[in-house]
């Protein structure tokens, strides 16, 4: 890849020490994360920096794992981070090592500092450690282990590593400075005892390296020769150089950090990105409205896109926000060289043109690329009597300076004709069934009327050739710049923004979409950037993500809002942030009767549709808070108004789905067949027993068989890594398909898991 970076200090010292190696030496960097979590974009700027510098400079870059916690770290992690690495367009070439590989040598070099009088084996509590440690104003006092003796320390050392002793009771700690201004120097631990097994050496150590200690040491060991680190490791760089300057000759490793990436409306914690999988406001890892690498290659984003924006915002030297804004100008310039351009509509509203006989076509050279009309650059459209428009193109009553069709009005129809509505069809229930509209056969290009002009163009589909198609639309996580900067007593997870993501459901795309393969990208016109998630098959259609719009939609949906409250210092306050909803009377109402949250009961109150039929399904038995959760989240849309089966069928299954008898994911299914069939909740769950399992006989062997087939799994859960528990809980649904329950499913895994198979 060329290089494009713009000079930055980092890159100025690098080129300033390059220029006076020895021949025999090359510029070594390091890409050194921890695998406790999936990368995200912060990670993209480390991973573009420190690849690059190796690249420029003629020199190398390790990818390296400092996997020195095994409580927090997992395989899973690292296939991933490989993955992302790749993906963004980095190879290690072979240079891929982890902290785990130098565990004796650690082990030895610690033996080293104990040796020089540089480290001893502290017994006291956690808590005595930090007392002893004195204050920013006050200098720490030696506690009563501090002039133990080498041979004492060393033979306390070995017995730690030979686990005769209990978490807690020892650790290794360096000797340095207890009146130290930097805390950090106030004979940090070095070691400390965890009779937990890792990932990769099993219960071979009982002792792990804290991070501060592996790191430097791990650089040393590699020859690293620029060991670059975000702004927040300043404090930690003279332990990092009383290390390797006690431990190793020169050439050492050094350290400089630069500010990290902050992007507005993102979230940048590993912790805090694993508290929103765990709490299911997410749907993993890779849901593709997450900042991880994963998530943002799932939603579509090409890597180029990633390293564009790495190298725009730059490598500075303090903190500061980077405006989205830069980031989707980088999507959407990446895009609109890659993905060709096609027409759909994602709420289909039926024309037909009624001066056009039922089987006459008109066949369309349309390009692909707005400037490139070639054999390869486009596709054939046909043009017949019936085409779907979106029903956001037509207004029965449209306000002053609408350009798009309405009643009597005429608009181009994008590389067809010019068509005139003429007349509206309503279904019963008063919304639109279709219109009637005619076409000007002598407006398509070449023809005398091609260059006749109206205001208007829209899109358009053949109703016989389109395609259907599910389309998720993404939208940004959080509704608030900084999700962090909440008032005293909130989280950042009141932030989240609850139109993250809207799913419409029978869009239709035009034929040449037909053969679209997952990952494969196009531009619905005036809609979008969109990436197919998952091709179609006999049983289901293509689903389609959003990637980004065509332009900057946000700005016009936020009304001006006051600048966030300031932080008092009052416990438990209650000021709200000036992004939360005020709530109507109704909606106040149906919060507080239905158990509803604010989001929620504002989205229902937007329609009197939607509370009528709530009303309706609560008076037909269903519980309120349920239903109120299905009308927004999950029936499908027709002309923006809910499709859903009679109010007592409905009513039936939400019932179902809350005594347990099936399960939500069975329960969507059954849904879609009601709607499209017409039966019955009970008919079409007996005809395909779609019951949930809850009989507890006919899950254990399904379980046990579970548990043996991941034995180390099971071996880390019993060693304390408890969050295994939701995948193998997952791994059950979906060799049931979703049918089995939850809570029975834990009832029979959890002694299980614990070693009872009683």
């Amino acid at each position: 890849m060329e290089s494009k970076r713009a000079n930055n200090f980092i890159e100025a010292i690098v080129a300033r020490d390059a220029a006076t190696l020895p021949a025999d030496r090359t510029i070594v960097t390091r890409f050194p994360p921890e695998p406790n979590g999936y990368l995200h974009i912060g990670h993209a700027k480390s991973i573009v920096l420190n690849f690059g510098l190796a690249r420029d400079f003629g020199g190398r870059c390790h990818l390296r794992f400092d996997d020195t916690n095994p409580e927090t770290e997992d395989m899973e992690y690292v296939a991933s981070i490989e993955e992302d690495v790749r993906w963004l367009g980095y190879d290690w070439n072979g240079h891929q090592y982890h902290a785990s590989d130098y565990f004796e040598e650690l082990y030895t070099l610690a033996q080293k500092l104990i040796r020089k009088g540089l480290a001893y084996v502290d017994s006291q509590t956690g808590a005595e450690i930090s007392a002893n440690r004195g204050t920013v104003t006050t200098p720490g006092t030696p506690g009563p282990f501090r002039d133990r003796s080498v041979d004492e320390n060393i033979d306390l050392f070995a017995r730690m590593r030979a686990g005769e002793f209990t978490d807690g009771s020892h650790v290794l700690r360096a000797k340095i400075d207890l009146a130290s201004p930097n805390m950090l120097l106030r004979d940090p631990v070095l070691y400390r005892i965890r009779h937990a097994s890792h990932y990769r050496t099993g219960s071979t150590w009982c002792i792990y390296p804290l991070y501060d200690f592996a790191h430097p040491l791990s650089d040393a060991i590699e020859g690293i020769s620029h060991s670059i680190c975000t702004l927040e490791f300043d404090v930690h760089r003279p332990l990092y150089d009383w290390l390797v300057s006690n431990l190793f000759d020169e050439p050492r490793p050094h350290q400089h950090e630069f500010a990290r990436l902050n992007v507005d409306y993102m979230i940048m914690s590993k912790r805090k990105l694993l508290a929103l999988v765990k709490s299911g406001h997410v749907d993993g890892w890779d849901d593709p409205r997450m900042p991880t690498l994963s998530g943002m290659r799932r939603r579509g984003i090409p890597p180029e896109a990633i390293r564009r924006f790495c190298e725009m915002v730059g490598v500075a030297k303090a903190d500061n926000r980077v405006e989205i804004a830069q980031l989707e100008f980088a999507i959407r310039d990446t895009l609109n060289t890659m993905a060709p351009r096609v027409m759909g509509v994602l709420e289909p509203l039926r024309v037909v043109l009624t001066n056009m006989p039922t089987d006459h076509r008109v066949d369309i050279e349309a390009s692909l690329w707005p400037h490139d009309i070639d054999e390869e650059g486009s596709r054939t459209l046909s043009f017949t009597r019936e085409i779907y428009i979106d029903r956001e193109d037509f207004l029965e009553d449209p306000p002053a300076g609408y350009h798009r069709l309405k009643p009597g009005g005429e608009v181009r129809l994008r590389h067809a004709c010019i068509i005139a509505c003429t007349a509206v069809h309503h279904r019963e229930d008063g919304t639109i069934d279709y219109i009637e509209a005619t076409a000007d056969m002598d407006s398509f290009s070449g023809s005398e009327g091609a260059n006749r002009k109206v205001k208007g163009t829209i899109q358009w589909v053949p109703v016989a050739e389109s395609l259907p198609v599910d389309v998720y639309l993404y939208d940004r996580l959080f509704s608030q710049a900084n999700p962090e900067d909440q008032p005293e007593g909130m989280t950042f997870e009141e932030a989240l923004n609850p139109d993250s993501l809207r799913i419409v459901r029978g869009a239709r795309v035009e034929p040449y979409v037909g053969g679209a393969r997952a990952g494969d990208r196009y531009q619905f016109e005036r809609t979008g950037y969109f990436v197919c998630d998952q091709p179609a098959t006999e049983d289901r259609p293509a689903t389609f993500n959003r990637i980004i719009t065509l332009r900057d939609t946000w700005s016009t949906k936020q009304a001006p809002k006051p600048s966030a409250p300031k932080r008092t210092k009052s416990p438990k306050t209650t000021t709200r942030p000036s992004n939360v909803l005020v709530l109507s009377e109704r909606a106040q109402a149906l919060k507080g009767t239905h158990a509803l949250s604010d989001e929620l009961a504002a989205q229902l109150d937007e329609r009197d549709a939607f509370v009528q039929l709530l009303d309706q399904l609560v008076e037909a038995g269903a519980p309120g808070a349920l239903a109120a959760s299905w009308i927004i989240q999950e029936l499908p849309r027709r002309e923006g108004e809910a499709v859903a089966p009679p109010a007592r069928h409905l009513a039936d299954l939400l019932k179902r789905v809350e005594d347990r008898s099936i399960t939500p994911h069975v329960a969507r299914t059954v849904l879609a067949e009601m709607i499209q069939t017409g039966a019955e909740a009970a008919s079409i769950i007996a005809r395909d027993g779609l019951g949930s399992i809850q009989d507890t006989e006919a899950l254990v062997p399904m379980v046990d068989q579970l548990l043996a087939a991941f034995p180390d799994k099971v071996a880390a859960f019993r060693a304390g890594k408890t969050g295994l528990q939701g995948f193998f809980v997952g791994q059950i649904m979906r060799q049931t398909g979703g049918s089995a329950d939850p809570e029975t499913v834990l009832a029979v895994l959890t002694p299980r898991l614990h070693g009872d198979n009683s």
